[in-house]
């Protein structure tokens, strides 16, 4: 008899597997108990969480509450996935942040949230999406200060057999889309893409651009050099030629060279151990920041070189991206609102660069915020979750 009590003290309620799978008789069921604690007849019930879904759980919840949120949140899981079916958007969205974020946001929204309308989302609100951007790509702009920028331009059509030519700015941060120029109703010619061009440098000031790129042609070098640069005599003959750009006066000029030469012999600190080895391991922009301190001035154009493309390839993509979001099927969308979508779309891919996952993988999940309140696995909302390492 005592062996009978301990097995009737340790048996707990289970989830009903009908309630789970039944959606009408879980309304029901559920209809019963709404009722129950409106009246007050169970002091367990009225404590409960079903009329007041808005309130963070207990830190003890009824088993069949526990059932009733499994299935609320399994018809949501439905209700997410149709949407992604009906309008076509691959299963990877969910491993979103953004779209993560997205369903934390309106998880903490007020009760009587609506979803803004079309007209607001495709006006005001993408423009201040856009504005909020360009506010955080500011730390992209402040590198073509140190280490200049590369002003990268393609032509293209577009579904509507537009011609546009869009710009991009480029170096070792990375490749970020400024903007697409509609050229309907204007001839190409040298003379007008040469006046676009100028117009997009003052842009970015002249001072910060170190070499234009276009696609226009091969970009692809008839052979590469086997030998060392100071063996070459065209790359030499390039290098003396630049500095004598570059070079404000005769000095500068002279001492440029003078570096170059410690650099080729490998004297000071170019001829250590360290750089040697660092050399086969470290990029070049960070080894000429570690070892050119004795020639700073040959450093700061190695740097500035090494940060610039040698192709047109980053153009090429953003066409690649341009033709995701104005393909056939939503060929209504004009050019001006296009070119926000995309400026959108590709320059928050750039910033995605400078995270943590991105440059060591997905190191990161979704955790329960030590500060919130649940009883298990079952009960955690979306607000209880936070990114962590």
């Amino acid at each position: 008899m005592g062996q009978e009590k301990i097995q009737e003290e340790q048996r707990e309620v289970a989830r009903c597997q009908t309630l789970l799978t039944n959606r009408a008789e879980f309304q029901r069921i559920r209809k019963k108990v709404e009722e129950a604690e409106n009246a007050g007849i169970s002091p367990s019930l009225s404590k409960s969480t079903l009329t007041n879904s808005h309130s963070r759980p207990a830190t003890t919840t009824c088993p069949i509450a526990k059932s009733f949120g499994t299935v609320e949140r399994h018809q949501v899981d439905i209700l997410i996935v149709r949407a992604l079916c009906t309008n076509g958007i691959p299963f990877n969205v969910l491993r979103n942040p953004d779209f993560l974020a997205m369903l934390k946001g309106v998880n903490q929204a007020p009760e009587d949230y609506k979803p803004p309308s079309f007209d607001q989302a495709r006006t005001t609100l993408v423009d201040e999406c856009q504005r909020e951007l360009e506010k955080e790509l500011i730390t992209v702009k402040d590198t073509w200060t140190t280490h200049e920028t590369s002003i990268v331009f393609d032509g293209w059509t577009n579904v509507k057999w537009q011609p546009l030519i869009n710009v991009v700015e480029s170096n070792s941060s990375g490749s970020m889309f400024m903007y697409a120029k509609d050229f309907t109703g204007q001839e190409k010619t040298g003379a007008n893409i040469a006046e676009f061009l100028l117009e997009s440098i003052e842009e970015v000031r002249s001072s910060n651009v170190l070499q234009v790129i276009t696609g226009n042609v091969t970009n692809s070098p008839g052979g590469i050099a086997r030998r060392a640069p100071n063996q070459d005599r065209e790359v030499v003959a390039g290098v003396l030629k630049a500095f004598d750009r570059i070079g404000e006066d005769e000095n500068e000029k002279a001492e440029l060279r003078k570096q170059l030469a410690k650099f080729q012999n490998k004297q000071g600190l170019f001829g250590t151990a360290h750089a040697r080895i660092d050399a086969t391991t470290m990029t070049p922009i960070s080894w000429w920041s570690t070892y050119g301190s004795e020639n700073p001035e040959l450093a700061e154009i190695a740097i500035r070189v090494l940060s610039q493309p040698i192709s047109s390839s980053s153009a090429e993509r953003v066409w690649s991206t341009y033709s995701y979001i104005h393909n056939i099927k939503r060929n209504r969308l004009n050019a001006k609102c296009a070119d926000k979508l995309v400026f959108i779309h590709s320059n928050i891919r750039l910033l995605s660069r400078f995270t943590t996952s991105y440059k060591e993988g997905p190191c990161k999940k979704w955790d329960i915020d030590p500060g919130s309140t649940y009883v298990d696995d079952s009960t955690v909302r979306l607000e209880d979750l936070r990114w962590v390492d």
